[in-house]
């Protein structure tokens, strides 16, 4: 199974995220970011760990947190993550994301719109609209 799927490309990025899981979705979600971003890695042995905490009024609301979050998170300290651990339930995420840091972002997103990340199980496989807004 692909871990996303690119439905639009113009002055948004719209995608569809395909999961086992939530977490697979979370995981997802955040690969297709990084692909957008299209970092260019400065030194892979650079990593550092790091542990996110989220709450939000429901589990669609929290993938738009998440993601928005992680991209703050990379605009700052110029780095990409990854999930190497993400455990997701009662609208509550746990999450060990690693981050590697980057020279530049060939890409910039400015933020993930909240117009419509729902995530729905059909013919159990979970998957997700998510929509990032360009520049």
């Amino acid at each position: 199974m692909e871990p996303y799927k690119i439905l639009e490309r113009g002055a948004n990025f719209k995608i569809k995220v395909f999961g086992k899981d939530i977490e697979e979705i979370f995981t997802n979600a955040l690969f297709a970011l990084n692909d957008v971003l299209n970092a260019e890695i400065k030194n892979v042995k650079e990593k550092e760990e790091r542990f996110l905490s989220l709450s939000s009024f429901d589990n669609n609301l929290l993938l738009f947190d998440f993601l928005n979050k992680i991209l703050e998170e990379s605009y700052s300290t110029q780095k990409i993550f990854v999930v190497s651990r993400i455990n997701v339930f009662n609208n509550f995420l746990e999450a060990q994301l690693v981050g590697i840091p980057v020279k530049s972002f060939k890409e910039k997103i400015k933020f993930v719109m909240h117009d419509k990340p729902k995530i729905e199980k059909r013919k159990n496989i979970f998957q997700a609209q998510v929509i990032f807004s360009l520049n």
